[in-house]
């Protein structure tokens, strides 16, 4: 059974849409997407951290983008919304540079 958004979920999941559509968009709850241009191992570590959130009880969103302010020049996808625990989770390769992991701009990083 499908439990209901409470309401500090349902304001952190409004801050998200499907990539490349407009703000008014949503993306599934607990729905893992993937995409081919991530290798496999991203995928599975991305896989993991959902499986996880969910054995917690937690509520996630998967390849949501965030909604654009003004002066935002990109739109940013992230892998992972905990909207439970209302943080952004990046799955990030151990060889990439500094300055790589600080353009996710995200507070949490899961390293493969």
């Amino acid at each position: 059974m499908v439990r209901k958004l409470t309401k500090e979920e349902s304001k952190f999941y409004r801050k998200y849409h499907i990539p490349g559509c407009g703000n008014l968009t949503s993306v599934k709850v607990n729905a893992l997407f993937i995409r081919k241009g991530n290798t496999y191992e991203h995928e599975a570590a991305k896989f993991r951290v959902c499986w996880n959130l969910l054995k917690e009880g937690k509520t996630f969103l998967t390849e949501a983008a965030r909604s654009k302010k003004r002066g935002d020049k990109s739109e940013k996808v992230v892998d992972v919304v905990d909207l439970t625990g209302e943080t952004e989770i990046e799955v990030v390769h151990r060889n990439e540079s500094h300055a790589d992991v600080k353009a996710y701009r995200c507070e949490m990083l899961f390293l493969l």
